[in-house]
């Protein structure tokens, strides 16, 4: 009999709703999530009355429960950014988990909320100009204020004449309440109303608000003896994901052993773009989530994770692009892949040598070598984290579930043509014919249908080349943009 896991999700994005039921399908585990119409979208928050009622209509069937913390207390990612509601509202739509607790006692809850990012939401050009004067607002009050570093006061004093002051204002007070509510979600814990809390940071740096929320998180688990229910680490996206398969692990009672290997050793100290930690901490952090080890030698491990990370630190792929991608990484690579091939492993490939896109070169040698068909997970989207956190989710899954074959290699062709294909090479494309058009890529509304055949189009013909070199069938293919901007695209395909 399957095991029924309730989901529910940060937002309605593919990364978030869709890959999780398409990672489970077909397993002894069924994801039950609620309808999409209902989970809001972008600047929509979700409808919280109607998620209650599913989730109270559907408890009682389940024996276990993945809920986003934001997404019932604001509405989803976008909306925790908007000092919409007042404390009191959102104490009382919480309690929603108490009431689920008593419905049915036996269910396990994990649940997951997001530290507050280091700016605001990007939703328009001008929003993207504050953006990144936020950004640094966060970084440089935290140098002056915490590490005492008063000579950076008038770059301060000159940035924040920058920024409109409703917009400072409205960050900082949304900031507060959240992270007020961070604290009061502990409570949850001690009262056994929950089983365990994931609390990820969303896109920071090394300096910033976010330390002093950390630093004080932090004690108050060890002060209230909550170590073993509550774990911190970077990201966003892929916590959800992570949250089940970290249940799985735990009731399928297997642990996953992670050996893992660089690109370029010394490339793992350093921080990547929105993140503010190095690269090895945030794989132990998200090895340590899912309930994995790390193994010391890659012959008493189950599982190899390659690292393919730069020498140097991530060129973010958003704001900045190489003239060439050269293959030189993507060779050293290659040699670590036929090694741990050779030895029988399951190999996830994280490809974080770039931000907000994977390296081309790389799964360029992959294809051309025929190799796809080795590789049980592979990401390469967005932020160091969501990459490293989503590439071990599926792994985990993969080896926890045994899913058929077809159904591990059409998950890895979507994650390539979206987190490589499509992020790196596409969207710069499209980007710019949108914009030569005089419209926002931030903000395309009904305007986006027009773009979503060349997409498609341009995907098609990276598809076919992987589909003839591991000589499978097409039997279906589709891409649009589900938020009517040209970040994230949802991609869905089927093999013969």
């Amino acid at each position: 009999m399957k095991k029924v896991i309730g989901y529910i999700p940060l937002d309605d994005r593919p990364c978030n709703y869709v890959w999780p039921k398409k990672l489970l399908k077909n397993t002894e585990f069924n994801p039950v999530v609620p309808p999409r119409d209902i989970m809001g979208r972008f600047n929509m928050p979700a409808d919280r009355e109607k998620i209650c009622l599913w989730l109270r209509e559907h408890i009682q069937s389940m024996d276990a429960l993945i809920v986003s913390l934001d997404l019932l207390a604001y509405g989803g990612l976008v909306a925790s950014r908007r000092l919409v509601e007042a404390i009191p509202e959102i104490r009382e739509r919480i309690k929603i988990l108490e009431e689920l607790k008593k419905l049915n006692p036996s269910v396990v809850i994990y649940g997951f909320s997001i530290l507050m990012r280091i700016s605001i939401t990007v939703d328009s050009p001008e929003s993207e100009r504050n953006w990144k004067n936020l950004y640094e607002y966060s970084k440089l009050y935290y140098r002056i204020h915490q590490l005492k570093q008063v000579e950076l006061t008038d770059k301060l004093k000159k940035l924040q004449s920058d920024i409109p002051s409703d917009i400072l204002t409205h960050y900082l007070k949304t900031r507060e309440r959240n992270f007020t509510l961070n604290k009061e979600f502990l409570d949850l814990l001690e009262n056994k109303y929950m089983d365990f809390i994931a609390y990820a940071q969303e896109d920071a740096a090394e300096y910033g608000f976010h330390r002093e929320e950390q630093a004080e998180l932090r004690k108050l688990v060890r002060k209230r003896e909550l170590l073993d229910k509550v774990e911190l680490v970077t990201g966003a996206d892929e916590i959800g994901t992570l949250l089940l398969a970290r249940y799985i692990n735990i009731s399928t009672g297997y642990t996953p052993r992670i050996f893992l290997d660089y690109t370029y050793d010394k490339g793992k100290f350093l921080i990547a773009p929105y993140e503010d930690c190095c690269l090895n901490i945030s794989v132990e952090e998200h090895i340590r989530l899912l309930k994995g080890i790390q193994g010391a030698e890659a012959e008493n491990s189950d599982i190899v994770l390659l690292c393919h990370n730069s020498e140097e630190k991530a060129l973010d792929l958003f704001t900045s692009y190489p003239e060439e991608f050269k293959d030189n990484g993507g060779k050293v690579l290659l040699k670590m892949f036929r090694k741990y091939l050779k030895m029988g492993k399951a190999i996830a490939v994280a490809d974080v040598f770039y931000t907000n896109g994977g390296d081309p070169a790389l799964i360029s040698l992959l294809v051309a070598k025929k190799y796809l068909k080795y590789i049980s997970s592979y990401a390469g989207l967005n932020t160091t984290s969501n990459t490293i956190g989503l590439a071990l989710a599926q792994v985990s899954m993969v080896m926890a579930t045994k899913p058929g074959e077809k159904q591990i290699i059409e998950l890895l062709i979507e994650r390539i043509l979206e987190d490589c294909y499509y992020q790196t090479v596409v969207r710069r494309k499209i980007n710019k014919r949108i914009l030569a058009d005089g419209f926002s890529p931030v903000r395309l509304s009904e305007k986006g249908r027009a773009y979503e055949e060349e997409i498609e189009k341009m995907l098609m013909e990276y598809l076919q080349t992987m589909i003839e070199k591991e000589k499978l069938s097409l039997k279906s293919f589709s891409a649009f943009m589900p938020w009517d901007r040209t970040f994230e695209v949802e991609i869905d395909m089927e093999i013969e």
